[in-house]
């Protein structure tokens, strides 16, 4: 397995992390899991999982990395005030019982705060100073909004989603690994990619309205191909495997909704994807999903 660059400031001894899914119920016996396995990169963005950290023993909760994502409202509407940020920061202390947190994210900034056109980056570098945290970060989507990042914003940390499907910001990888900057990698191969069965949505028996392949008739035409690459009819393990073949990687947050996820995650940490195994991979991207994406 290739080892990031990680930068000497972050301590982190696993490469897998744990985030609660946005609309999942927080299960507490997933995260004991996790850190009874050493997992050690926690999102405390949920207040459910602030709060299972803080009742921690003060010695394992001190081993931990907590990171925090903030920025909009609730249901997605508007882009917060930094009064309204520094309730969200004080109330997850309060949770943790603690006076900092390791890593604080902006989550999908506006163009204006990127570029530094809102007094929110101040702000958020001013939480270093007040020792609220040593690092900070910044949560994107796209291509384009990473790049920006990288021209105009100096952080410590940069998260997205990247997995098979999706490696639209791939080219940008070195970049991030020349600045020495944290990679935070959301991996949900749960989504609708790997579970279900596609296929029986292949043929209804009913005339197409379009000669365009459906959403779910590429998905299962994509996966079968998949299958075929990898010769696997299971996906999930190599398919994260691929992820962590990225030496820019320095975390991966997959879907840990239960154990058995919990550990194939945990397997695909472990695994070495052959170098033509991840070109092709690669390739299949650049091929077949890159100019026609989801």
């Amino acid at each position: 397995m290739n080892i990031p660059l990680i930068p000497s400031a972050i301590k982190i001894p696993h490469r897998m992390g744990y985030a609660l899914p946005k609309g999942e119920a927080f299960n507490p016996l997933a995260l004991e899991e996790a850190i009874r396995q050493n997992i050690r990169y926690i999102d405390v963005t949920d207040p459910l999982t602030a709060s299972f950290v803080g009742g921690l023993p003060k010695d394992l909760c001190e081993e931990l990395f907590l990171s925090v994502r903030i920025g909009w409202s609730e249901d997605g509407s508007e882009w917060l005030s930094i009064p309204k940020m520094e309730e969200l920061i004080q109330d997850t202390l309060a949770r943790l019982k603690r006076t900092n947190v390791d890593a604080v994210l902006f989550d999908s900034p506006p163009l204006e705060a990127i570029v530094g056109k809102t007094p929110h980056a101040a702000w958020l570098e001013s939480l270093k100073a007040t020792h609220k945290t040593r690092l900070i970060g910044v949560r994107v989507h796209q291509y384009a909004d990473l790049k920006l990042v990288l021209e105009k914003r100096p952080v410590d940390l940069i998260q997205l989603k990247f997995h098979v499907f999706d490696q639209s910001c791939a080219p940008l990888f070195v970049f991030i690994k020349a600045k020495k900057q944290l990679l935070i990698v959301e991996s949900p191969l749960d989504d609708g990619w790997l579970v279900g069965n596609h296929a029986e949505s292949v043929h209804t028996g009913m005339a197409s309205q379009s000669t365009k392949p459906s959403v779910p008739e590429r998905k299962a035409i994509y996966i079968e191909r998949l299958k075929t690459i990898l010769k696997t009819d299971s996906l999930t393990i190599p398919l994260l495997s691929f992820v962590y073949s990225h030496d820019a990687v320095g975390v991966v947050l997959p879907p840990l909704k239960t154990a058995a996820q919990f550990h194939e995650s945990l397997a695909a940490s472990m695994t070495t994807l052959t170098l033509r195994q991840k070109s092709d991979l690669i390739d299949f991207y650049a091929s077949q999903i890159k100019n026609q994406p989801f």
